[in-house]
């Protein structure tokens, strides 16, 4: 009995061979798409930064400063890394790649690293096309999936005060993170003395945060935010919704909306079985139904990368979906035998990394060939560079 128990439980060897699995995938999906042109702004207000020109757009313009980037955290983030010689695209897509590896290592611990649902969760999580495309895209999802596992990691193992802190920063991550604080703060109403640790590291750099963001740009709320938002209602309601949901459960645009219609089912199911537990997921699942729920009433415009937790969740709960169901048909084999469970682990993951090597290998880059490349040969042409200009693309 103590073996079968003890080989339901990851192995080193096992961890190692999920997160070379993440690794890889992620490095692949840089090599097979472009960064998304957002990111480039983020990139200019990181480069202006760092070279002590404040965070601004346009340094000297008599408009300036214009909070243009929806993640000022992130982009001094960039910067830091920009000030230390790096490039601001390469330092953005080595940091999600690091960060990405860390919550693959906190989503194996959310599910106290049980074989079957912790490699699960981590194989959809590098194989699921748009969770392999958005952080290759250079955005600031990476960071946000990362501080708001953290947070519900630490609160879960009763720090409340760093798990206030690592909340409080996703909240310069992404605004939507003020939904992990009212979560967090919820599940811990019954605990007066972890709510005021929570709610300490909560407050200070929440006011600190806003009073910069007043003091420098005259609004707590970035620009980007208020010009979205000036975009509600634009759309039919009954069109917006449909859009919203299909991002979060059915994603569109992969050729794979069948598949994941027929696994939906394992997903609600999954779902279900994480809210029912007072394991650390349940906080992370009223997270991501949170903010789509969020995205449902507020009907902002919307891009892929805002549902980068949603996503990451929907094969969270997939796994969990699905454990049951491989436990029931692998015991004994499976789940009793660590040897034979080692090696499926390690073939699933190898199967992965293979896939996605090839698809990357053979995948046409119509960006770079059609928009990137022409343009640097036109900046070459017309001597771009020798007149102090560049395009950052």
């Amino acid at each position: 009995m103590a073996a079968a128990q003890s080989s339901e439980r990851l192995t080193g060897f096992e961890v190692w061979l999920l997160l070379l699995a993440v690794l890889s995938a992620k490095v692949w999906a840089i090599h097979a798409s472009h960064i998304y042109d957002d990111a480039f702004i983020t990139y200019r207000y990181a480069e202006n930064l760092a070279a002590g020109k404040g965070m601004v757009y346009n340094p000297g313009a008599s408009w300036e400063p214009i909070l243009g980037t929806t993640t000022p955290g992130y982009t001094v983030l960039v910067a830091a890394a920009v000030r230390l010689g790096l490039g601001a695209a390469e330092a953005s897509l080595g940091l999600n790649i690091l960060l990405d590896l860390g919550s693959a290592l906190l989503f194996l611990s959310l599910l106290d690293w049980r074989r079957w649902s912790g490699s699960l969760a981590v194989l959809g999580f590098c194989s699921m096309p748009e969770l392999v495309r958005i952080p290759a895209g250079g955005m600031e999802a990476s960071a946000y999936l990362f501080l708001a596992l953290l947070a519900v990691t630490l609160v879960r193992r009763k720090r409340a005060l760093a798990g206030g802190v690592a909340a409080a920063l996703a909240c310069t991550i992404r605004p939507e993170a003020v939904l992990l604080v009212l979560i967090l703060g919820f599940l811990l109403r019954r605990e007066w003395s972890g709510l005021k640790r929570f709610a300490i590291p909560v407050s200070i750099i929440g006011v600190a945060y806003a009073g910069a963001l007043i003091a420098y740009f005259g609004s707590p709320i970035p620009h980007s935010v208020v010009s979205k938002a000036h975009m509600h209602g634009e759309s039919p309601a009954l069109d917006t919704w449909r859009e919203v949901l299909e991002q979060s459960f059915l994603p569109a645009g992969t050729g794979l909306r069948i598949f994941y219609l027929l696994l939906l089912p394992l997903v609600l199911f999954g779902f279900r079985r994480g809210l029912r537990s007072a394991s650390g997921v349940r906080p992370f699942f009223l997270l991501s139904l949170g903010m789509t729920a969020a995205y449902l009433i507020a009907r902002p415009h919307t891009w892929g990368w805002y549902y980068y937790i949603p996503l990451s969740a929907w094969v969270v709960a997939l796994a969990l979906g699905l454990e049951p169901f491989v436990n029931r048909a692998g015991h004994p084999l499976l789940v009793g035998n660590m040897r034979l469970a080692r090696v499926t682990v390690a073939v699933l993951a190898f199967s992965v990394v293979t896939i996605l090597g090839l698809a990357a290998h053979y995948r046409e880059n119509y960006v770079e060939e059609r928009v990137y490349e022409p343009l640097a040969e036109w900046a070459r042409e017309v001597q771009l560079e020798e007149g102090g200009l560049s395009v950052q693309a």
